[in-house]
């Protein structure tokens, strides 16, 4: 009995020797990347500073009246939307933009090769027409941001007042 005893206990410790090495070559809380094709890799839930740059320089060419150069900063989905749909577009009314801070929401679902952002900015706009003075208004908001990897750069998705 004894014996049969003994033998359990060594199981036992056994088991949980094998389970605590097992679980220091978890390296708990790193994150892994995930594949996305075999052009690109993206760490889906670890903020990228590339992207924000993106947000600056879009809003930077904005101000500038670059429209060519800030309409290559959305995605193709995105640029074809407001191309082709005739989609009223308050972005080109822009004077001048300050923006206050930029939180990557990591918490929020997202969808494969994106990373959303919330933005507080400070939009004045100048030579609004009537159909847009109802969204084109100056002042201090929160923007929503969808940033996604198109061809192994960072463009925008999405622009909106909510997640």
């Amino acid at each position: 009995m004894r014996y049969i005893k003994l033998l359990i206990a060594l199981f036992i410790l056994s088991v949980c020797f094998f389970v605590l090495a097992a679980c220091n070559n978890l390296k708990n809380g790193d994150i892994e990347q995930v594949k996305i094709n075999k052009e690109a890799s993206i760490n889906l839930t670890v903020e990228d500073e590339n992207a924000t740059k993106v947000i600056y320089n879009f809003y930077k060419l904005v101000v500038e009246k670059k429209t060519d150069e800030y309409m290559s900063l959305y995605t193709d989905q995105m640029r074809n939307l407001l191309k082709e749909q005739n989609v009223k577009d308050d972005t080109k009314y822009i004077k001048s933009a300050n923006i206050e801070g930029i939180e990557f929401l990591k918490d929020m679902p997202q969808e494969r090769g994106t990373q959303e952002y919330k933005v507080k900015i400070n939009l004045q706009y100048e030579n609004v027409p009537d159909d847009l003075k109802a969204v084109a208004v100056s002042g201090e908001r929160m923007l929503f941001i969808t940033l996604k990897l198109e061809n192994k750069e960072w463009k925008i998705a999405s622009i909106g007042t909510g997640p």
